[in-house]
């Protein structure tokens, strides 16, 4: 399901799908539910070389030496294409790219955060991406902050919103590890 400002705009607080959001989600941001199925979630974590990851503060790059995986890539043209059809301004170009989506992930270990930020280097708006998985988290939007479960995605204009990891919760998945494909 795709959760926009209108949907949040009903209810201050709300449960959606067992996703929790503290406050409406600010303009351009969406938040897709179970965007990548369990399965494939397990595999794309399988790919990635988390192994270093530990109970760090702060999330730990992880290279990606052949690239994303490529489940990743299909979740991240799906978020686009699913974004589109909520804001059309922002994320319609994307909707029918072929390029890689994804160029960086961040692993988190228990203790690990983000601190909010806006991607300030970037002069233009910026769409963007975050594909969870593993372990939930805390994410914050703007002053929103949406619970993150395994194969959910969020989509922002990373120029514009501040955005970041305030917690990992820990026990929500079998891998003690959080990561976020951007």
């Amino acid at each position: 399901s795709i959760e926009n400002d209108a949907h949040h705009a009903q209810s201050h607080a709300r449960m959606t799908n067992n996703h929790e959001t503290t406050a409406p989600l600010p303009p351009g941001v969406v938040h897709l539910t179970n965007l990548v199925p369990e399965a494939d979630a397990h595999a794309i974590l399988a790919a990635l070389d988390i192994s270093d990851v530990s109970a760090t503060t702060e999330g730990v790059r992880v290279p990606l030496p052949n690239g994303p995986p490529p489940l990743a890539l299909a979740a991240a043209r799906s978020a686009f294409k699913k974004a589109a059809a909520a804001d059309a301004a922002l994320y319609g170009e994307l909707a029918d790219i072929n390029t890689p989506l994804l160029a960086q992930c961040v692993a988190y270990g228990i203790k690990g955060s983000m601190a909010p930020h806006v991607d300030a280097s970037v002069t233009r708006s910026k769409p963007l991406v975050v594909l969870s998985f593993g372990l939930d988290c805390v994410f914050r939007a703007g002053a929103a902050k949406l619970r993150l479960r395994s194969g959910d995605a969020v989509l922002l204009d990373a120029a514009t919103t501040l955005h970041g990891v305030d917690a990992i919760i820990a026990g929500t998945a079998a891998q003690n590890v959080r990561v976020s494909l951007m």
